[in-house]
């Protein structure tokens, strides 16, 4: 899967919604992707970068990463970014620790 292609599921995923006041895609997402791209990351933790939110904020499911061709590398890292309402901070944060891509991202 192209980077543009994770960039329109994010877009979708996250239309109408707001960070603040603002967009949410255009101000957080662009914005966590623009740091990762500033600290020269490759593809894979760009299209994480776009996705990280996706699974939480949206009716987006990992089967239709899977139909779209995203990678299971990327879709681990995404899963592991997905924050569930059981996860305590402590636990959350450490499974994002454990993988290179979800540490770059969060």
């Amino acid at each position: 899967m192209s980077v543009s292609s994770s960039i329109l599921l994010s877009e979708r995923a996250h239309k109408g919604q707001l960070y603040g006041n603002e967009p949410y895609f255009d101000y957080h997402i662009q914005g966590v992707v623009k740091l990762i791209i500033k600290d020269g990351y490759g593809s894979s933790y760009i299209q994480a970068g776009y996705l990280h939110d996706v699974l939480e904020d949206s009716d987006i499911t990992i089967e239709n990463f899977r139909s779209a061709g995203i990678s299971e590398e990327v879709i681990e890292a995404v899963f592991l970014l997905t924050k569930t309402k059981e996860q305590n901070r402590s636990a959350y944060i450490t499974q994002c620790k454990n993988n290179p891509i979800a540490r770059v991202v969060k």
